[in-house]
């Protein structure tokens, strides 16, 4: 017979999946399409490129909360996602995930978190020492480091965040040798990407602007499945390595934010302290959820790629060199636009996460000062001071004793409503360090060596705040409007 099996498979026009035949001559690639099945497994319900962050970000959430994930933390969840990517587009992202007590539901949200990405990729550590750091060569590079309990790293914890933040780290090291004692620059290289948990009352360690501070609801997890579905453990499984097969198609794209330089200014004008960094970590925020949105179209290149675990870019080359007819066309880096739904993504997911100034503090701090401040004014309001008139309340605060709180006042108030009673010593400690962020002040009464404690700002929640789309650009009439899921309330909205 003329015809081999395989040419029959091809003439028969039966297999609809692409297929490559090595005859005693050039290649041949059957020209047929991807079926659309099987795209729609790689790509749905995550959409097409241009409008893919809707259904994944929606189909991630549900996941999450199919796995047990509390409402009150999908924005975490979301945020964690991004920053699990982020090293797959070269644009690492860090972040830590903050507790107040219990690390519990940290944990499972991270765990569920990491599923979303190949495991390979994810390098989890518990205690690291500087010369373990500086012996790893190259086995940081391209990873995102895990770290359930940060005190585990606190030797190495200036080389690791130099790594993190920097893109690399560099000491110098003595060695021995034939000639005499020489001096060697050691080296290890990123990017990574990293990922910690931490309780409020522990040293914050890693305490930098380009790392964000995730704060993470204790509340107990709670599995919920979406009404009308009958997912399963073994379903939602499934689901979660669909999204990590989808995540692993990224890698790094040039991308444009047209509407960078407004945005900038929005921020700049908040006068955050750290604004470089802060604005950075928007902006590739922004990068990487452009990428995420604008995913490769699946053809037969990639789908031969993935079955024998290359890069579609080998593929095609190699399809060329062995003479194949009608190679694939490998199209230019084009350079990818942000628009209006990475930005409406973007909000979403940082509103209130990052402080005007230092670092929000811990829930035990905000509740501290809350408790210094309602001390302070309602001693102040029995005097003529307008309660309207800010300047006025600090300066007098800051002059006045007979308006300042004493720590056993602190002390009764912040235990009044509290089973687990925060002693004295605590409160003083925890008073120090609110003082350090300069959010209160302390002096001493005259002729006393008690202290007097004073806020030196009303408000310490601040966060920076983004303009809304209209200024950004500009109202479009409803035909122009397009419906968009906000994956942390579930709700529809039009951008």
């Amino acid at each position: 017979m003329e015809n081999t099996v395989s040419q029959q498979i091809v003439e028969a026009g039966e297999v609809q999946h692409p297929l490559l035949i090595q005859k005693n001559g050039p290649m041949i690639v059957k020209d047929s399409c991807v079926p659309a099945a099987l795209e729609d497994f790689y790509v749905h319900p995550f959409g097409k490129p241009g409008h893919a962050l809707d259904g994944l970000f929606h189909q991630a959430a549900r996941l999450m909360r199919a796995n047990g994930v509390a409402a009150e933390n999908i924005q975490a969840g979301l945020i964690i996602l991004s920053v699990v990517s982020s090293i797959q587009m070269e644009t690492p992202l860090s972040a830590i995930l903050r507790v107040q007590n219990d690390t519990a539901t940290a944990d499972h949200l991270l765990s569920t978190c990491l599923r979303f990405v190949k495991s390979a990729s994810i390098l989890e550590i518990q205690r690291l020492k500087p010369d373990e750091l500086f012996s790893s060569d190259n086995h940081f590079k391209n990873k995102i480091i895990v770290c359930r309990d940060l005190l585990g790293l606190k030797k190495v914890e200036p080389d690791l965040r130099s790594l993190i933040v920097n893109g690399k780290v560099t000491i110098q090291a003595t060695f021995r040798g034939k000639h005499g004692t020489m001096t060697s620059n050691v080296e290890v290289h990123g990017p990574v990407a990293f990922i910690g948990i931490e309780k409020e009352g522990e040293p914050q360690l890693f305490d930098h602007p380009t790392i964000i501070r995730i704060p993470v609801s204790e509340c107990p997890s709670s599995f919920q499945f979406d009404e009308g579905t009958v997912d399963t453990a073994i379903a939602v499984d499934f689901e979660i390595d669909r999204i990590a097969e989808y995540i692993r198609r990224f890698g790094w794209r040039r991308v444009s934010i047209p509407y960078e330089r407004q945005l900038s200014a929005a921020i700049l004008r908040q006068r955050p302290i750290h604004y470089i960094q802060k604005n950075g970590f928007v902006r590739n925020l922004l990068t990487i959820l452009t990428i995420l949105n604008n995913s490769e179209p699946v053809d037969k290149t990639s789908l031969l790629a993935k079955l024998i675990n290359s890069r579609p870019e080998h593929i095609r080359e190699w399809l060329r060199i062995n003479g194949a007819d009608n190679p694939p066309v490998v199209s230019g880096d084009i350079e990818l636009l942000s628009g209006k739904m990475e930005y409406f993504f973007m909000g979403k997911l940082l509103k209130g996460i990052i402080p005007l100034k230092h670092q929000s503090p811990s829930l035990l701090r905000k509740q501290i000062f809350d408790v210094v401040k309602g001390i302070n004014l309602f001693k102040i309001a029995s005097s003529t001071i307008s309660q309207n008139d800010t300047l006025e309340i600090l300066y007098t605060l800051t002059y006045f004793e007979l308006y300042w709180a004493k720590i056993d006042a602190i002390y009764k108030r912040i235990n009044k409503t509290r089973t687990d009673i925060i002693p004295i010593a605590v409160i003083e400690t925890e008073l120090a360090a609110i003082k350090k962020m300069g959010f209160i002040e302390r002096k001493k009464f005259k002729g006393r060596d008690e202290y007097g404690y004073f806020i030196a700002t009303l408000a310490i929640d601040e966060e920076v705040k983004f303009p809304g789309i209209v200024e950004l650009f500009g109202a479009c009439s409803d035909e122009q409007q397009i419906e968009v899921m906000n994956p942390i309330t579930g709700l529809t909205e039009r951008i």
